[in-house]
């Protein structure tokens, strides 16, 4: 077939403009150390700028996927990955860490300091325990099956333990008898992003629908919906969801729905959704807001330390509020069991808002606003229950309304915070400025 000189003519055009249209993703994200035949190409390509958005290299095209991570690299990985915004004060070195690091101790990731070395390489289990912090993963007592256990610092086995059983982590051999975790060793840049990725199912930031998911799934960005979804792990809705809001519609969460973002516009639970654990982790900007809506049903939802929320709905089992906290219970909502595990608590009760049991297992509540509660419990005498108590509960501790009562007996409990532990920081040499 001849090719007349104008069709030549037009094809050369099509084929300079096509030249000039940006690659496609993997060739938007590629490292000249980094080469399609690497082992950990994909998984970079995915964790990187078209993709999650979370890696960018040294500045020179290059990943060093070989180099020994930082506590500044995983820090700015972690404040990426979840869009963290709050940052705490703390002289950070090198500079360029700086921000990540203090988003990072604001998050509770790792420990606040006056002066934090961000340079020095951080070990195996230390990498192990700010992952866990970061994505709200719970730790597991006992031992785990690797056969260098004895050699996993007590602080940071039941992390390890904990991604052993959820299968983030696994040794150096097949062999269970003789397959090593290597405690004290080093993530390398890219063996650190495997764990991430093994950590982690999917980053939502548009809305997601008729999905499995078998690990942790995170949304970072608000106006997302999730909807006809299955989360094995835990779904975290991230800082970056500042005071915007987020949905989901007939949802299963079998681990905990973690809650650092969202304002008065609601985290909305609706449909048939069911999740396990609710955790409101948000000391900032608007208090969040948790609606449950229609067949939805929660079987816990804490309240962390000093967080603020208000919460609709009726079903909701228990109710559990921790230290410095405030929360509003909205108009229309029937809390069966409202727990109080910790001092200076304030609880809200609007009109036509209904707590049937308030339980005061550890510290002290004032508890105002219109509406009603049926029994109060537990240790009263140092709480201020000025909300009308229709069933009162004689010795168990007392329920004046408008004043203190007194007596009664202090009851223990077991509260689960959010993601408040901090790790340590460590001196060390500097590596450079990879994120």
């Amino acid at each position: 077939m001849r090719i007349g000189k104008k069709t030549l003519a037009l094809l050369l055009a099509v084929l300079f403009v096509a030249a000039m249209i940006p690659p496609s993703i993997a060739e938007t994200n590629a490292y000249s150390d980094v080469p399609s035949g690497h082992w950990a190409y994909e998984m970079i390509t995915k964790w990187s700028g078209d993709g999650y958005g979370v890696l960018v290299g040294d500045g020179n095209g290059r990943f060093l996927p070989d180099e020994e991570i930082t506590l500044g690299s995983l820090a700015a990985i972690l404040s990426k990955t979840f869009g963290y915004t709050e940052k705490a004060e703390a002289k950070v070195t090198p500079e360029w860490a700086a921000e990540h690091v203090q988003k990072a101790v604001a998050a509770g990731i790792i420990e606040s300091a006056d002066s934090i070395d961000a340079s020095v390489t951080i070990t195996r289990e230390q990498a192990i325990r700010y992952i866990a912090l970061a994505y709200n993963i719970a730790p597991a007592d006992g031992k785990t099956t690797f056969a260098d256990d004895a050699a996993i610092g007590a602080e940071y086995k039941p992390y390890v333990n904990a991604f052993q059983k959820l299968g983030y982590v696994t040794g150096n051999s097949s062999d269970p008898a003789l397959s090593k975790f290597d405690p004290q060793g080093v993530y390398t840049r890219a063996s650190a992003m495997a764990l991430l990725n093994n950590t982690t199912s999917e980053i939502a930031d548009k809305s997601v629908s008729g999905q499995t998911y078998a690990k942790n799934v995170i949304v970072r960005k608000s106006g997302v919906t999730v909807k006809d979804v299955t989360v094995a792990g835990n779904l975290i809705v991230g800082q970056g969801v500042g005071d915007g809001d987020v949905t989901l519609d007939n949802v299963t969460v079998e681990g905990r729905l973690v809650v650092y973002g969202g304002g008065s516009h609601s985290i909305v639970i609706k449909g048939d959704s069911i999740i396990n654990a609710v955790v409101l982790n948000k000391d900032h900007g608007d208090p969040v807001r948790l609606a449950v809506e229609g067949n939805a049903y929660v079987a816990e939802c804490q309240v962390a330390e000093g967080s603020h929320a208000i919460i609709l709905g009726s079903n909701i089992l228990t109710l559990s509020v921790e230290a410095d906290a405030e929360v509003t219970i909205e108009a229309g909502s029937n809390l069966t069991r409202v727990e109080i595990n910790g001092d200076n608590v304030t609880l809200f009760i609007e009109k036509d808002g209904v707590v049937e049991e308030l339980v005061i297992l550890i510290g002290n509540v004032v508890a105002e606003g219109n509406g009603v509660i049926e029994t109060v419990t537990g240790d009263t005498a140092a709480s201020d229950i000025q909300v009308e108590v229709t069933k009162p509960q004689g010795n168990q501790g007392g329920n004046s309304q408008g004043g203190n009562s007194q007596g009664g007996n202090n009851q223990g409990g077991n509260s689960q915070g959010g993601n408040s532990q901090g790790g340590n920081s460590q001196g060390g040499n500097g590596k450079g400025n990879q994120q």
